[in-house]
């Protein structure tokens, strides 16, 4: 199964399950609709930020959205999805920065 075809499918799959129609998950995400259809259609993938949100708007993590069983879950803090939103908006040279940062505070807690 080629990946524009297992994205469009998961993601048919979750928006029912979820009983959200692609408008409804265009105005919670913030995406155009024509974005929306062109990832059902399998014309296009949605970049990391783009599936961030699609994510967030059915309450579920990418790792959920990629699982093959909906029960092989990690439930997330509001806190911790909230860290991942900020991580994703990042350019790449800042997430370096951040994680850097990060090992920095785990290494002053020894």
């Amino acid at each position: 199964m080629q990946i524009e075809e297992y994205v469009t499918n998961r993601l048919q799959s979750l928006c029912n399950k979820h009983r959200m129609t692609r408008y409804r998950l265009s105005k919670t995400t913030g995406l155009s609709q024509t974005a929306i259809s062109k990832i059902f259609s399998g014309k296009t993938l949605p970049n990391l930020y783009s599936l961030l949100l699609i994510c967030e708007a059915l309450g579920i993590t990418i790792s959920q959205f990629f699982s093959e069983n909906d029960t092989d879950s990690v439930a997330l803090t509001e806190e911790q999805r909230e860290l991942i939103t900020i991580w994703a908006s990042l350019p790449s040279n800042k997430q370096d920065l951040l994680l850097k940062f990060v090992h920095i505070l785990l290494e002053s807690e020894l």
